[in-house]
């Protein structure tokens, strides 16, 4: 996990990374932010880049990220990072989660 930080200040304002929560051998994205800096794009900004930073850097090839259905602001930020949905997962409570996935692009042999 990696803290995020605003460019101006230095100050806190979250983190982002890949987990492998309960071992699952897929990574999975997770970030969170201080409730006053949601809305200002950090969190699109901070996953775009880490997706193709774990493709290049760490030779991920595919990244799954969870989501609850109602979290339309997270589903946003999924999407701009070029997420599909590929499953809804039931949960024990009775609730649903969505499970959305990246793939790395190809690499063109030269």
């Amino acid at each position: 996990m990696y803290t995020v930080t605003l460019r101006n200040g230095g100050s806190v304002i979250g983190f982002c990374g890949l987990v492998h929560p309960d071992d699952q051998d897929k990574p999975e994205v997770k970030y969170a932010f201080a409730r006053e800096h949601w809305g200002h794009g950090y969190a699109s900004e901070v996953v775009c880049a880490l997706l193709p930073y774990a493709a290049e850097k760490l030779g991920l090839k595919q990244i799954i990220a969870t989501v609850a259905p109602d979290n339309a602001a997270s589903r946003r930020v999924l999407s701009k990072a070029g997420m599909t949905l590929i499953d809804t997962l039931p949960e024990d409570d009775g609730s649903q989660t969505l499970l959305l996935s990246w793939h790395a692009p190809a690499v063109a042999l030269q």
